[in-house]
């Protein structure tokens, strides 16, 4: 009789042994599907993370004095994605008018001194502003006509609402008084980007008019070497800097690269570790968990099958001797066992995925309300005069229950079918290999 065929008629005949074997592979494979799903989910959110932190790395020494040069042969390091510096300067549009559109309350009778401010903008002047935080990460700010300011375009970057508010567009120029320097200057517009969020001003803003500088509206942004050239403020450029890396795998081969083109008294801070470790515990949180998950389910779910089938040994001796008196070799006992074990595998795997299916937006749910209040707690939200809806909200965990369906994790699922079908073997085969035929005569 064929092996595989004398399998399947066990399988169907022994139906008690067979649902509770069944039962308890779809166990141990539900609960590798779940951690598999927490560590891919962790694994996401540990690359939004870095991503939302910006920069990953920060440079600083006494004697460093970085020069335009310097900051060119960092950014042309391997896996350098970017160099920036910034500074934000106050300054008083002239001939236009800043954006005062906002939702929620309205700013309250403020000074003179106060109301003024309230016309004003925020020049931003920033090294490399595509890497900025606002164009990098946040998925409701793009640029939506022209190019981005940089060494050789010298322009600005406006907001679409206060191109439109002034009717300006590329190539047009805005002159911009910056009061603490004493200085006007005029400039093209080069680019205009959009803020897909409202700006809300809250019951609890005490600046008055003052609140409309933190509109997302009123930010234009100017190369800093640009800036640099056309107002007199004091440029910090030369003691250090922030730096961008494209995998946080490449930051200690990054942070060596420093060392060795501007020496060991460079200090290099990891921005990103402490990031993730302090801000973003949750990342933390779910690679632990996901890895106890998937040790502890394996290691207790082969225990619970070592027991379950130990209970059917008597039978397995039994069905060995009669196969021997019929003259069947053992050869074809321990592959008739390979394949009722093979079965219960396959059944039990595909009834995990359904219970997976089944229970994963439950599931979803409770990781996403666990990452809310992880972050809720470990993150520091000031609490001030106004809000942007779309923009700025911290980081958070994107959870999606088809993470886990990828290649790696297929084969690790077949490594952990693999050694659960060796583990469940062990007994079957042991009394294969010392049955003998009187045994059925006992």
């Amino acid at each position: 009789m064929d092996a595989l065929k004398s399998a399947s008629l066990y399988f169907v005949r022994n139906k008690g042994q067979s649902v509770l074997l069944v039962i308890l592979m779809a166990a141990i494979f539900w609960g590798e599907l779940i951690g598999l799903f927490l560590y891919d989910t962790g694994i996401h959110a540990k690359e939004d993370a870095y991503r939302y932190n910006g920069s990953a790395l920060y440079i600083t020494g006494e004697h460093l004095n970085l020069s335009a040069s310097d900051y060119e042969r960092i950014e042309n390091l391997a896996h350098v994605t970017g160099v920036s510096n910034w500074t934000e300067i106050l300054v008083t549009p002239v001939g236009t008018s800043n954006v005062k559109e906002h939702t929620g309350s309205d700013p309250k009778e403020t000074s003179e001194d106060t109301r003024h401010v309230g016309d004003d903008m925020v020049l931003l002047a920033q090294m490399d502003i595509p890497m900025y935080r606002l164009f990098r990460w946040e998925k409701a700010v793009s640029l939506i006509e022209g190019v981005f300011p940089d060494t050789n375009t010298q322009g600005v970057l406006v907001e679409s609402r206060y191109a439109g508010l002034n009717s300006l567009g590329i190539g047009d120029e805005v002159e911009l008084y910056a009061k603490n320097y004493d200085v006007t200057i005029t400039v093209p517009i080069c680019g205009i980007y959009e803020v897909d969020s409202e700006f809300e001003i809250l019951e609890a803003n005490e600046e008055g008019e003052s609140v409309y500088i933190h509109s997302p509206y009123n930010t234009i942004f100017i190369d800093y070497y640009n800036a640099l050239s056309l107002i007199p403020f004091e440029s910090y450029a030369y003691n250090g800097c922030e730096i961008y890396v494209d995998d946080i795998q490449n930051l200690q081969t990054v942070g060596n690269e420093i060392h060795e083109n501007f020496g060991q008294d460079v200090m290099v801070y990891d921005n990103t570790t402490y990031y993730l470790e302090d801000e973003c515990q949750i990342v933390v949180l779910m690679n632990r968990l996901s890895q106890l998950i998937c040790v502890l389910v394996f290691v207790i779910g082969q225990i619970i099958i070592l027991i379950t089938i130990s209970m059917f040994a008597d039978q397995y001796q039994k069905e060995t001797a009669m196969y021997l008196i019929l003259g069947e070799r053992k050869r074809f006992c321990i592959g008739r066992f390979s394949a009722i074990t093979g079965l219960y595998i396959l059944s039990g795997m595909v009834v995990s995925v359904f219970i997976y299916i089944i229970s994963a937006p439950l599931i979803c749910r409770i990781v996403n309300d666990i990452s809310i209040h992880v972050i809720t707690n470990a993150q520091s939200f000031g609490i001030g005069g106004y809000k942007n809806t779309a923009i700025g909200q911290g980081f958070a965990v994107t959870v999606a229950s088809n993470v886990i369906w990828n290649r790696w994790n297929a084969l690790i699922m077949c490594a952990v079918g693999g050694a659960t079908w060796g583990i469940a073997l062990i007994l079957p085969l042991y009394s294969v290999g010392v049955t003998r035929p009187r045994k059925l005569l006992e």
